[in-house]
């Protein structure tokens, strides 16, 4: 399976054990484009039909249009002057539609532009006539004619009109030091509350890349969101409150044909949007940098942390080194245990952490295996997907094992009933004086 390694935000496809079903992954790499397949569980793509639903707006058809600055006209006699433009985190911004909309704003003053987002991703740059020469040849090479976001290039330069606001809930790392505007405009919110943070403020308008389904899929009439189907999934019913109330909201999608289409919660109907954009020639390319190199110290934490991880358990893991190199020592435990424990007994982790690796972890081959649990399919996932190592069924709790085989891995712990519990009473005070004693004990030393 060859799959780009680029740190998309893949998120929705839930890998589960044997599977049938195929999802095409189409991405670009550092290395160029490739093309990749995911097995999904059946019951995943059965179940999709009933996990979107849009009936406030299932009997419209949305608006096609090729050119942006057209849908930027028409969302301004659908939703006014005001507009609070939501846009997805990474790389689900359909970059020339949310372009077209700042210079839009920057050419009328009458024009209110708030654009909430986070994680707006921008090439690297050179801070010195010398860096920029260097660092211009590989930015042409890996990124392509990728189209830079415009309120970016803005923020960089200080010279964002005063009638667009730009609010970001994430910002990249260390990326933005210095900037009083995007620093005085950071939106402190949990991921949960996005979007309720979001409606507050007046959401009105949201842009998304999404993708056609593949040739020869059996999907007429539906969209995949793709790789962000996280906050606007959960925005699909507050859209259809507004509809029924008559309250102006313009979702707009941007066909992106590159995008990963992904099944689950990420498959909506077309009737989802008001307008569809479908600029013709080829698509923009995705932004997707390559991997950096494992240094030994992502390498030495790897080595510790896949001790640590219980056969029948549950994995997530992030983007970046750290977690490729966790991934890489999973699989050697997998593929090379006898390599795996002679690293182990040579780090000296065996001897000493013996204790908590058998109460927490183990060294042994996956035979139950690992359920991935994450808001991001990253391509460790899929590494360790294809090696076997996530193999374990994980069903709602009110829904019967479908098989004897569906209960892996160790058993679970069972609480004893709360009537044979001992309250918080007289005799639990003991237990909590000795805990609070270990604790002085731990702080003296």
């Amino acid at each position: 399976m060859s799959v780009g390694r680029a740190p998309t935000l893949w998120r929705s496809a839930r890998i589960l054990g044997d599977s049938t079903r195929v999802v095409h992954l189409r991405g670009a790499s550092g290395q160029g484009q490739h093309q990749g397949k995911l097995r999904i569980a059946p019951d995943i793509r059965q179940a999709t039909s009933e996990t979107v639903d849009c009936p406030a707006m299932r009997s419209a058809s949305p608006v096609r249009i090729t050119d942006p600055d057209t849908c930027v006209e028409s969302v301004l006699g659908r939703v006014g002057r005001r507009l609070v433009l939501g846009l997805p985190v990474g790389i689900g911004k359909p970059n020339l539609l949310a372009n077209a909309f700042v210079r839009r704003a920057a050419a009328d003053p009458s024009i209110q532009l708030t654009i909430i987002t986070a994680l707006s991703l921008k090439l690297p740059r050179g801070s010195s006539n010398l860096e920029r020469r260097y660092v211009a040849p590989l930015v042409r090479r890996v990124f392509g004619d990728y189209p830079e976001l415009e309120y970016v290039r803005m923020l960089e330069e200080r010279c964002l009109p005063a009638n667009v606001e730009v609010i970001e809930f994430y910002l990249e790392p260390g990326a933005w030091l210095g900037n009083d505007e995007m620093q005085q405009h950071y939106l402190s919110a949990n991921y949960t509350h996005v979007l309720r943070d979001a409606i507050g403020r007046g959401l009105n308008v949201v842009l998304q890349l999404v993708a056609p389904p593949p040739a020869g899929d059996s999907a007429p009439g539906m969209l995949s969101l793709g790789s962000n189907p996280d906050l606007t999934v959960d925005l699909l019913p507050h859209l259809d409150a507004r509809r029924a109330a008559g309250l102006p909201f313009a979702l707009v999608g941007q066909l992106h044909r590159e995008l990963p289409f992904m099944y689950g919660d990420a498959l909506v109907p077309e009737s989802c949007f008001d307008y569809l954009v479908d600029e013709p020639g080829s698509p923009f390319p995705l932004f997707a940098p390559p991997n950096l190199p494992i240094g030994l110290t992502e390498h030495a934490i790897a080595l510790n942390v896949s001790a640590l991880v219980r056969d029948g358990g549950t994995l997530q893991l992030g983007i970046g080194e750290l977690g490729d190199a966790i991934t890489s020592a999973i699989l050697l435990r997998h593929r090379d245990n006898q390599l795996y424990l002679e690293a182990l007994a040579a780090s000296g982790l065996l001897e000493r952490n013996s204790e908590l690796i058998g109460q927490e972890g183990g060294t042994a081959p996956f035979e139950h295996g690992l359920y991935a649990c994450s808001e991001m399919l990253v391509d460790g996932f899929l590494d360790l997907y294809g090696a076997g190592v996530l193999k374990r069924y994980v069903f709602p709790p009110r829904a019967a094992p479908r098989t004897p085989a569906a209960r892996v891995g160790p058993a679970p712990r069972q609480r004893a009933p709360r009537a044979s519990r001992a309250p918080h009473s007289r005799r639990s005070r003991p237990r909590r004086a000795a805990a609070a004693a270990a604790r002085s004990e731990i702080r003296a030393a």
